[in-house]
């Protein structure tokens, strides 16, 4: 996945993912305490929670970046004209009832 120097160079995104996996693991180590598992295979399922939860979280934070990024001016000035030309289009429909 291509980012742009100042998208790729931001940090609190992966901060934050990496936040939201760990009270994911965490919520999941404290449940799976009330079952018959032995502690470590509490601690590899909790780890593999958050794991999963840490790459998903990254990988759509990347996505999502890469979609709204305003850093280079053609992406703007393009999405700009697209959805200028989408509302044109809308508006020569006939008013309902004529």
């Amino acid at each position: 996945m291509k980012l742009c120097a100042q998208c790729h160079n931001t940090v609190w995104p992966y901060l934050i993912a990496l936040f939201i996996a760990g009270v994911t693991a965490f919520l999941t180590w404290i449940i799976l305490g009330y079952s018959d598992f032995d502690a470590i295979e509490r601690i590899l399922i909790a780890a593999g929670i958050f794991l999963g939860t840490s790459v998903a979280l990254a990988y759509y934070m990347m996505v999502c970046m890469q979609r709204h990024c305003h850093h280079h001016h053609q992406k703007i000035f393009h999405r700009h004209n697209y959805h200028r030309h989408t509302n044109n289009l809308s508006n020569h429909h006939r008013p309902i009832g004529a």
